[in-house]
């Protein structure tokens, strides 16, 4: 399937987007190269925090056409292109190069030979089917990866048929003066790239994101946030996956900013390099995932804190995974001593099927936590807890950006839900992807799904579930992860904070909840932060038992393993059906259980 022939899904009544020609984001680069050619753009810091590598607006936009000419040698217009995570600044390169040459990217984790490479025993690797599987859905007739590995690749790519019939390009700088012209102009209903979900409660699907989605997208999130040229964006998070690509990459362009990237694995070892980078500077954007700001105020020594100047971190946004209240508190608790702004810390909501970017809380806004009656949500009910009821704290995601409307639905019969009550999140944004690559009926259920009494007006199905108060968007679970006991939902990440927070040797891992079909209980799978004892970990365990007990009146069971064995997605989250399956097919290396299995 080529772009030119893949249609927005409509139902009855609901017309597509209307084809207009818009400022291409290639248009902003080149301009602001000509402008302004030895500003820096883009900065890559080392695995020490160190500068890796650094891009002017003139480099970026003669090595972006360069490479731009090269794609377009063997692609056509419309055609896709395999971009995977590189070292430093190539794959920003290379998204770019795909704008510049009118091909559609497809961001992928990154592509190493020795992790592609079948076993001895002949079964293949998983990132190698989860690249297949990619690569038979989107057709990609080339890939720009780092030269040094080229070879390697195309000995892989042999004995794969569907890995054949890619054109592989090496993403190192060119030394030429053959490059492309630049786009002014794009029509915004043409395909700039596929955003592959991570796959957390089903297999990954491309979303296809227009050029007028992408650039609707971070005119919004520039709005909402207020970034400008004097912003300093610094992220650490995947380029392949929504919020690492918006806020590492288009997000600067656009608003013709600076960005600071480092690697994931950069930050997963020594956290304090997130920091570093953000300390010293002015008006920083740098959002993140709820475990990242625990990991920070978990790891982070005193002495390092003391050493840091955060006071120009304006906006700490917590997205792309539940936002604890905790971990905020415990966040700016931690790094007041660095001068960290008690209003910057804020939460957001979006999705790969938006672009990004859906609602947020202001920049100079405290984070908004209500509490909740925890026996009225379970009832699908949001009501304000009273001084002695059990309290869930919830954390508001923000209002809606401007050009966005939501709608909390029930998920059942399409229509809204009365005020308070907890339902789907629809979405109706001009940043909506239009549809899921190749899978037209999909598409039209998620993507134009219309309200029962208001029919003729496509709405974005998130799955996700919620409800709005005085403005305010709080999110409350996944529709697929809800748990059902007695006609009471559950929702997962609630059993999994209170076994996280009920010691610190469960606190750093991650844990999966999930209930069983006929079965009025949930089980906990928990990951230990370090090595224990058989009578350390059944310890934890009743411990664990006894934390969901005093707050949840449900049937709980709690299995403790090594830390890392959670299975998750390439962007961090929890597969808690895969993990469910792993337990029941006796795959998961149990250190103790609770109850005990009977001798």
């Amino acid at each position: 399937m080529t772009s030119d022939t893949f249609t927005r899904p409509v139902v009855a009544a609901d017309a597509a987007r209307p084809s207009t020609l818009i400022r291409s984001l290639p248009a902003t680069v080149h301009e602001e190269a000509v402008r302004n050619p030895e500003r820096t753009v883009l900065t890559a810091l080392d695995r020490d925090g160190q500068t890796a590598e650094v891009l002017t607006w003139g480099e970026l936009d003669r090595e972006a056409r360069a490479l731009a000419a090269d794609l377009r040698a063997v692609a056509a217009p419309g055609d896709r292109v395999l971009v995977p995570a590189m070292p430093d600044l190539r794959f920003h390169v290379a998204f770019l190069a795909c704008l510049y040459s009118d091909l559609v990217a497809v961001p992928v984790p990154p592509i190493r030979p020795a992790g592609l490479r079948s076993a001895a025993n002949g079964k293949r690797a998983n990132r190698l089917d989860r690249l297949l599987a990619i690569c038979a859905d989107a057709e990609p007739v080339a890939a720009v990866v780092p030269g040094a590995v080229v070879d390697a690749l195309a000995q892989v790519a042999a004995g794969e048929p569907v890995l054949r019939r890619m054109h592989l390009i090496a993403a190192e700088p060119r030394d030429t003066d053959n490059l492309v012209d630049v786009p002014g102009w794009v029509d915004s209903n043409e395909v700039a790239f596929l955003q592959y979900t991570s796959g957390s409660t089903a297999a990954p699907r491309g979303v296809v994101i227009t050029h007028g989605a992408m650039l609707a997208n971070q005119r919004i999130i520039a709005g909402h946030l207020q970034v400008t040229s004097e912003s300093t964006v610094v992220s650490w998070l995947p380029v392949y996956h929504d919020m690492g690509l918006c806020a590492g990459l288009l997000q600067p362009l656009y608003v013709r900013a600076q960005a600071i990237v480092m690697a994931p694995e950069t930050f997963m070892v020594r956290p304090e390099r997130w920091l570093r980078a953000i300390s010293g500077r002015h008006d920083v954007i740098s959002p993140a995932p709820d475990f990242a700001y625990a990991l920070c105020a978990a790891r982070i020594e005193p002495e390092v804190r003391r050493e840091l100047d955060l006071s120009g971190w304006r906006v700490a946004l917590s997205g792309a995974e539940p936002v604890r209240a905790e971990t905020m508190r415990a966040f700016i608790k931690a790094f007041a001593v660095s001068g960290l702004p008690e209003t910057a810390p804020t939460a957001g909501y979006g999705l790969a099927e938006s672009t990004l970017f859906v609602s947020g809380g202001r920049a100079d806004e405290p984070l908004k936590v209500g509490r909740f009656d925890r026996e009225e949500l379970a009832h699908a009910l949001a009501s304000a807890a009273g001084p002695d009821a059990p309290a869930a704290e919830v954390v508001g995601c923000g209002a809606t950006a401007a050009e966005v409307e939501v709608a909390v639905v029930d998920p059942v019969t399409f229509r809204r839900c009365r005020p308070g009550q907890v339902g789907e999140i629809w979405v109706d944004s001009p940043s909506n992807g239009v549809g899921y690559w190749g899978q037209q009926e999909s598409s039209r259920e998620i993507f134009a799904a219309e309200l029962a009494d208001e029919p003729g007006r496509g709405w974005l199905r998130t799955g996700d579930l919620g409800f709005l108060e005085e403005g305010e968007l709080y999110v409350t679970g996944r529709l697929k992860d809800v748990v059902i006991i007695r006609g009471a939902n559950y929702y997962p990440h609630d059993f999994e904070r209170l076994v996280q927070a009920s010691d610190p040797l469960l606190a750093g891992g991650i844990a999966a909840a999930f209930g069983e079909a006929g079965a009025d209980s949930v089980t906990v799978v928990a990951e230990v932060a370090r090595d224990v004892t058989e009578a350390e970990a059944q310890a934890l365990t009743v411990a664990a038992a006894r934390a969901v007990a005093e707050h949840l009146p449900v049937a709980t069971g709690i299995v403790l393993v090594p830390r890392g064995r959670v299975p998750r997605t390439t962007s961090g989250k929890v597969r808690r059906g895969e993990c469910a399956t792993h337990l029941a097919q006796g795959t998961l290396p149990v250190l103790a259980r609770w109850p005990r299995a009977a001798a």
